[in-house]
This record gives C-alpha cells, sequence and structure tokens, in this order.
C-alpha cells in the first residue's frame, strides 16, 4: 500500500513525508531542508479528531455523531491544543539549524500558483522559475480545473471546523498558541482588515500583553521568514557546493525533541491511540 517511495529515507528520494517532532518516526534521518506544510488549529484538530473516529482520512462523522462524543472532544482539544503550538514552535524558534519554508494549506487553495512557484524556488536553490519546466508545469496545474490527484480526501475547506469549538475552547487556543496563531495568519487583526483563513479575533487587552507583535499584515511574519530562509538556502549552496549535504543536516526522529509525550493512556504516544477504542465503541 502506499505510494511509490513511501516509507524509503535513503538518497533514492528527494523529500521524505515526517510528522516529526509531533510523533517519532521509526528510524532517524538526515534532513538538510525542511518543509512545512500548516493549517489552522480548528481544522487541523478537527481532521485529526475524525480520521481517528472513523479510521480514514475521508470521511468524517456527522453532526449528531459528534454531539454522542462531544465530552469526548473537550480533552482532544485540550490535548491537540498544546501539541500543535509546540509543534509549529520547534520550526520557528531561532536560530533554525537548516532551511525551512512553510506552506499555509489555506494558501494552497486559495493561491496556488504562488504558492506552489516560492515552494519551487526553495527547493532548486532558484531566485525566480523563469525560463524553468517547474514553471510551465504549476501553471498547468494551477490553472486547469482538472487538478490531478492522488486522493481524494475529506473536504477542506477554510475554517468549516470552528461550528465544532466552544467559546471556552477558543480562548484556551489563544492562551496556549496565541504567537503561532498570529504568525501563520489565523487571527482576526481588526474590521478593516480582510483575512480569509482568521478564525479568532485579537483581543485589545491581550494585545497590549503580547510580545510578538511584529507585523500587522496576518501573514507578514511568514512572508518575511519564508524570504529569509530562501536567501540563506541560496548562501549555502553557494557557500559549501558540493559539500553541502555533509555540513547542513539534521538528525530527524530524536526522542528527546517528540512534543507529543508517551503516557499510561499513549504509550506509543502517537496520540491516536488514547482515543480510538472510547470514540468507536460510542459511535457503534
Amino acid at each position: 500500500m502506499g505510494m511509490e517511495g513511501e516509507g524509503r529515507i535513503d538518497d533514492s528520494v528527494w523529500i521524505i513525508k515526517t510528522h516529526y517532532p509531533e510523533r517519532i518516526g521509526h528510524t532517524e534521518f538526515n534532513a538538510h531542508k525542511c518543509i512545512v506544510i500548516i493549517r489552522s488549529p480548528i481544522d487541523c484538530i478537527a481532521s485529526l479528531f475524525n480520521m481517528i473516529a472513523t479510521g480514514s482520512h475521508n470521511q468524517s462523522i456527522t453532526d449528531e455523531q459528534f454531539e454522542k462524543v462531544r465530552h469526548i472532544w473537550n480533552d482532544f482539544v485540550n490535548d491537540e491544543v498544546k501539541v500543535w503550538a509546540d509543534f509549529h514552535y520547534y520550526w520557528t524558534k531561532s536560530p533554525q539549524s537548516i532551511p525551512t519554508h512553510f506552506v499555509r494549506y489555506e494558501d494552497l487553495l486559495l493561491k496556488p500558483y504562488e504558492t506552489l512557484v516560492e515552494l519551487f524556488k526553495f527547493l532548486l536553490n532558484k531566485e525566480n522559475l523563469d525560463g524553468l519546466k517547474i514553471h510551465q508545469i504549476i501553471q498547468q496545474v494551477t490553472i486547469d480545473q482538472e487538478r490531478p490527484e492522488v486522493y481524494k480526501p475529506r473536504s477542506g475547506k477554510i475554517n468549516a471546523s470552528k461550528k465544532f469549538f466552544t467559546k471556552e475552547q477558543l480562548v484556551k487556543l489563544r492562551q496556549v498558541a496565541y504567537r503561532e496563531i498570529r504568525r501563520f495568519g489565523y487571527l482576526k487583526m481588526n474590521q478593516y482588515q480582510e483575512n480569509p483563513t482568521g478564525f479568532i479575533s485579537e483581543d485589545e487587552e491581550e494585545e497590549k500583553t503580547q510580545i510578538d507583535k511584529e507585523h500587522s499584515n496576518h501573514v507578514a511574519w511568514l512572508l518575511d521568514f519564508n524570504m529569509k530562509m530562501l536567501s540563506v538556502a541560496l548562501k549555502m549552496n553557494e557557500q559549501f557546493k558540493d559539500d553541502l549535504l555533509n555540513k547542513v543536516y539534521i538528525r530527524i526522529n530524536k526522542k528527546e525533541e517528540i512534543v507529543r509525550k508517551q503516557s499510561k493512556e499513549d504509550p506509543t504516544a502517537r496520540g491516536a491511540r488514547k482515543y480510538k477504542s472510547i470514540l468507536r465503541d460510542l459511535l457503534i
């Protein structure tokens, strides 16, 4: 099962998928660059809840079923908010040991052309993609109405899961993950600035106490981070040339870095085991 190359961690593949440091993989390997796919915590947490409850990537429980397990949902949100925040803090803390590029899931929906161009500039160590075949391919797949799909997951709408969160749970999100929510553009900055990905409003009193007030634009921090990381990648590529892979890397799947901690209820620190049997028993 799976796609060609899936599970390989050697030089036969260009990109390796990992959940690190959210959870540990089966073995350690070296990474020389990192692409981090991010998504709004409300949709991310709800999607994981649906995956655990249904055992699939393309099914969701109904609203009626959700009400049956709402008491489980509250505990789940409390656990996952911290995991979401800690995971993203790991990849944004300074200094980063390897060039890192963030891709927002929402931007793949809202502006796929611009998002893919920036991604491949980072991957190929290019200031632009002019004249490259990949530029033509990006234009084709983002303009064509029938975009290619490997498989069709559950519907991925923006902020569609907010209806499942109580006011208290949104307050919890703000308390635990405010910095990451703001930096990644999931905060409604003010009434004059349109932000289709913002799901929680700015709080004036809280804003006064926050250290992280670098930018007023909802994605300015993210754009600035990616621009700096591209510059770092270009400089490293020029400096080390053929010896780059030996000079610039981190070890992936180091146990001491994992943000999802082992517990009696979750001995494998994978999240699903703690809730899977309870949810599926209740939903039968």
